[in-house]
């Protein structure tokens, strides 16, 4: 924060939160605004959010780092409350980000999102998977060694079960008779 604190507007206070830490600053400038927009980064850009299919083989970290930022990885627990479940989400205001990262998930994985849905009462759009596909995207987002938040990875008690290979069905059972 101190370096972009001083490269962008070292005449401003750094503030610290008492709570909880939380550092900040804050600036105005028109010439920063017009030449943060040349990259995109514009008020509401979460609306217009295209996703960045040039990237090619980084679409997969580009995604973990999205996820860090506006995903969540819950445990659900059903029935008693003894059976704990993984559900994996991302938010964006653009829908469309979403329908394309639903596809490159897909593709990727072979893990089907569910629907899009509309949060009510706000310009966000939600998808999320719950169960044995949110396992799966988990592991496959954070392949690489050392990227993404910890915090963000589900528990070992949520999914120790998806570890082992599923059940023959019964049609492989008679197969192999």
């Amino acid at each position: 924060v101190q370096f972009v604190h001083d490269q962008i507007a070292p005449s401003t206070t750094i503030r610290v939160a008492k709570r909880d830490g939380f550092v900040s600053f804050s600036a105005t400038s028109r010439a920063l605004v017009s030449g943060l927009a040349r990259w995109g980064i514009v008020p509401r850009k979460s609306r217009i959010l295209q996703w960045p299919s040039s990237l090619g083989a980084m679409q997969r970290p580009f995604l973990l780092g999205y996820f860090d930022g506006d995903g969540s990885a819950c445990i659900i627990k059903r029935g008693d409350g003894a059976r704990e479940y993984p559900n994996w989400s991302v938010c964006s205001g653009s829908e469309v980000f979403l329908v394309c990262m639903k596809a490159f998930i897909l593709d990727s994985t072979g893990v089907v999102l569910d629907k899009i849905q509309h949060r009510p009462q706000s310009s966000l759009y939600q998808v999320m998977v719950t169960g044995r596909g949110a396992w799966v995207i988990d592991e496959w987002l954070h392949q690489d060694e050392g990227l993404g938040f910890a915090r963000k990875r589900f528990p070992a008690t949520a999914t120790e079960r998806y570890l082992a290979p599923p059940p023959p069905t019964p049609v492989e059972v008679l197969s192999a008779s």
